[in-house]
């Protein structure tokens, strides 16, 4: 059977009811995007929105792919593939394939899953968790999330990185290290002290390597690393190993 790509937050087969109910859906989400544009609270919200859903356009056969990757980055975290444009093409106006045609393309997918995921995983690590406690700390991983994001995204300004880096690419590239963190807080409970901290280990400087040949090619001209960048590059990727083990370590 073939793989249905993930092209918005909703599919049919979710929603259930048939073709009917489907059809019914579609005209009403089509008459409401026209009210929202209609108005100028609507354009402020539909930007957004229309910003979102590239990130959320892939299938099951790039979360399996890109789950490999995260998990055993060494030697396989490749560039982004460009969409076919001309090589005159100014490097800000260069589009890149989605995720569902490009395994190397960040999503927010995986991201937002991973975190959910690494919250429940904790909850049931320290016994007796509470829904609230549960809500607290998925606000406090997002909190964490997003002042790593603006960290990279300020410092990146400060060294005027030559790629554009993008708020939403950072995001996606900074939450996947949820994916291990994952792994590691459910291991962590069959797994003696020594194996687990050399899992962590693995992890961590897994995490390290996939920020350094993600970002590499933000930061490089004609294929080497601008001296000025270096600063930026580097410590971006060691910062992956404290936060990595922060995080880990808080959950278990």
């Amino acid at each position: 059977m073939a793989q249905q790509p993930y092209e918005g937050f909703y599919t049919s087969s979710s929603m259930g009811g048939g073709g009917m109910n489907q059809a019914v859906l579609d005209v009403g989400f089509q008459q409401a995007q026209q009210a929202l544009q209609r108005s100028n609270v609507g354009g402020a919200l539909m930007m957004p929105i229309e910003s979102l859903k590239p990130y959320f356009r892939l299938d099951n056969r790039y979360v399996a792919r890109k789950v490999g990757v995260l998990l055993l980055p060494f030697g396989r975290v490749a560039p982004r593939q460009r969409c076919g444009l001309d090589d005159d093409v100014a490097r800000e106006a260069v589009e890149y394939f989605p995720p569902v045609d490009d395994v190397a393309a960040p999503d927010l997918y995986i991201p937002v899953m991973g975190l959910l995921t690494y919250v429940v995983n904790s909850a049931f690590a320290k016994s007796g968790s509470t829904p609230e406690a549960m809500a607290a700390a998925v606000v406090s991983a997002a909190t964490m999330l997003l002042g790593e994001v603006l960290l990279l995204k300020a410092a990146g300004f400060i060294v005027s990185v030559p790629g554009q880096l993008k708020w939403l690419d950072l995001t996606a590239w900074c939450g996947y290290k949820y994916v291990a963190l994952c792994l590691t807080v459910a291991l962590g409970q069959v797994l003696p002290s020594l194996p687990l901290f050399g899992l962590m280990t693995y992890f961590a400087l897994s995490s390290c390597y996939f920020i350094l040949m993600t970002l590499r090619p933000y930061c490089a001209r004609d294929g080497k690393v601008v001296m000025k960048t270096a600063p930026f590059l580097y410590g971006a990727a060691v910062l992956q190993c404290p936060l990595y083990y922060l995080y880990a370590t808080r959950a278990l």
